[in-house]
């Protein structure tokens, strides 16, 4: 279990419990499989900010050459969006995500996500535990 950097591959898409899946949504990979049911049980988008404590990854990569804008995480609507966001900053990697969707769901007329990222529960709870300022 020694390693020198983490790095973060996720897939950009809608998420019917948890809105959306971007880079912290994908660091819950590192907990069991079995932990994760419970953590779906309630208030998912707060418990996916809070991995944020435990892992911080080096660089996420975040994949939106296709993404889903509806539905998720495993079906639902497609669209080609030929993105890729990259940042050492996972926040930031969310955030660029986040408007990115915003962006492909308002097109589709798919609206239920704010167009301000801060309106969400996840990015309220991940700025408020992290301690961060903005």
């Amino acid at each position: 279990y020694k390693f020198d950097r983490i790095i973060n591959i996720a897939n950009l898409k809608s998420h019917e419990l948890a809105k959306f899946s971007f880079a912290t949504k994908s660091l819950i990979g590192f907990m069991h499989p079995s932990q994760r049911y419970e953590l779906h049980s309630n208030n998912l988008e707060g418990r996916v900010a809070e991995i944020s404590l435990a892992v911080r990854p080096d660089i996420s990569i975040i994949d939106a050459r296709k993404i889903f804008i509806d539905g998720g995480p495993d079906t639902g609507v497609v669209e080609d969006a030929n993105t890729i966001i990259v940042d050492t900053d996972i926040l930031e990697a969310d955030i660029a995500a986040y408007e990115l969707l915003y962006k492909y769901k308002a097109e589709n007329n798919v609206n239920d996500i704010s167009q301000n990222p801060f309106d969400n529960i996840f990015f309220k709870h991940f700025i408020k535990i992290n301690n961060l300022n903005i």
